[in-house]
């Protein structure tokens, strides 16, 4: 029982934990010279702010309205995020580098999650 949810859930984790350094890269390219250090420190601080209050919000709404809500939420959460997001996006400077790097990760992640 144990080796299957094993061999179930370390694929999408290897690819949810490969999504940070793409993220990472992306937000190195995308500011001007020098500001590198200000981004990165500006996305980290709202990915733990996410994990320290993602919680507690899905807590509420599933006490109130049930486990369902939740997902409703997020889902509502991420639409809007996306389209706030989306136009202001800078085009990649570097393009098929980090294009490269996602694959080689994913690479990496199938051939090692599985030894």
């Amino acid at each position: 029982m144990h080796i299957k949810v094993t061999v179930y859930r370390t694929p999408p984790n290897g690819l949810a934990a490969g999504m940070v350094p793409v993220v990472m890269a992306y937000a190195g390219e995308a500011v001007h010279k020098g500001k590198e250090a200000e981004s990165m420190g500006i996305y980290m601080m709202m990915f733990y702010l996410g994990l320290a209050v993602g919680p507690l919000i899905g807590g509420i709404f599933w006490h109130a309205f049930g486990m369902a809500s939740v997902f409703y939420v997020m889902s509502g959460i991420s639409a809007v995020a996306f389209l706030l997001v989306l136009p202001f996006l800078p085009e990649i400077k570097n393009y098929w580098l980090i294009c490269w790097y996602n694959y080689s990760l994913r690479y990496r992640l199938a051939v090692f999650s599985f030894h």
